[in-house]
């Protein structure tokens, strides 16, 4: 494979648990500032993780620190309230609880049923099609 070298060393597999662990680290332990240490992309740690399962690991864990240390920051008031519940949205997956989820039978889509057809109609074909005979008379009876 053509290109640079990778500067990937299997010791930032430690470093980066130690990193988001270290309580010095105010307020919060993020990924961009890790990977500013080590003076390269933030995208190069995800690719590092597809490539590198011993720091896929790692940055599993490191997401894992992350959020307890900001379920205890925002326990603890550190945040903006705004900013705690983007964060939680955002990077932890957390919702309202009053999300809704609708599926239809066996997790599949929902299916719209019309029920109060005119007594002549027996399908939804036959109402949309007397629907649209309705429109067209009510439309040349306008002129």
């Amino acid at each position: 494979m053509a290109g640079r070298p990778s500067k990937y060393k299997k010791r930032y597999c430690d470093e980066l648990i130690d990193y988001f662990k270290d309580e010095s680290v105010k307020p919060l332990p993020l990924f961009e500032d890790f990977a500013q240490l080590l003076d390269i992309a933030k995208s190069t740690l995800y690719k590092w993780g597809e490539q590198h399962p011993e720091f896929s690991d790692a940055l599993k864990r490191a997401k894992e620190i992350q959020e307890s240390r900001w379920i205890k920051g925002a326990l603890d008031n550190k945040f903006n309230v705004t900013f705690a519940i983007f964060m939680g949205k955002n990077n932890f997956g957390w919702k309202d609880r009053t999300a809704t989820e609708l599926t239809g039978k066996d997790g599949g889509p929902v299916e719209a049923r019309i029920t109060d057809f005119p007594p002549e109609v027996k399908t939804v074909e036959e109402w949309l099609a007397l629907k649209d005979k309705m429109v067209k008379d009510a439309t040349i009876s306008q002129k």
